[in-house]
């Protein structure tokens, strides 16, 4: 039957081992989907964008095809320690995991080092757009400076402006300038557009 993932608890779904820990499999589908993007002849191969969340920084990290990543980093940066610092999701994932079964933190610290971000870092090589929290927010500018001044593309580090229009508006406008120049419109909603 197909997977259908529970929410909250898919991030600590198998996290006793690193073979059954479902990001296993999410990372994997991830770099599939790249490989499938790779056979389309109607792909520009030169513009492979990865926008997301932490998956947008591990593609970029483990699949040479990207070429640009747009990623808003949320669960997968120094995990247990964020997670300690909120009750907000998706980290509440691992402190209700942690709530149920302390025994398990140094094994899952463990198996989530494998996803961390801080550890990717020097993979990354594509030009990357880092949408972080706003001055003092979990994952603002400071906190993600492991990881930004550790990538080997250039990077543009972003922070919130707590406005989805401004923060899509500047990944928009960033993504547009980066593929087509800084001449292009971008492309958005009606409703974004301003007279």
């Amino acid at each position: 039957s197909p997977y259908a993932a529970m929410y909250p608890g898919q991030l600590t779904e198998g996290i006793e081992s690193l073979s059954s820990y479902i990001y296993r499999g999410v990372v994997a589908d991830t770099l599939r989907g790249l490989d499938f993007l790779l056979t389309c002849p109607m792909i520009d191969k030169s513009a492979i964008v990865a926008w997301g969340n932490d998956n947008a920084l591990l593609a970029g990290a483990l699949h040479g095809a990207v070429t640009h990543i747009v990623s808003t980093p949320s669960f997968l940066y120094d995990t247990i320690n964020q997670a300690s610092r909120t009750s907000s999701y998706p980290l509440e994932e691992f402190n209700d995991y942690l709530r149920h079964n302390p025994e398990g933190k140094g094994q899952i610290s463990e198996i989530l080092s494998y996803y961390d971000l801080r550890f990717h870092s020097t993979a990354i090589t594509a030009e990357s757009l880092i949408m972080a929290d706003y001055d003092g927010g979990l994952f603002d500018k400071k906190t993600l400076r492991n990881l930004t001044e550790n990538m080997n593309g250039a990077v543009t580090v972003h922070p919130s402006e707590r406005s989805s229009y401004k923060d899509g508006m500047f990944c928009e406008k960033w993504i547009t300038d980066k593929l087509f120049g800084k001449n292009a419109t971008p492309i958005v909603p009606n409703h974004w557009k301003v007279e």
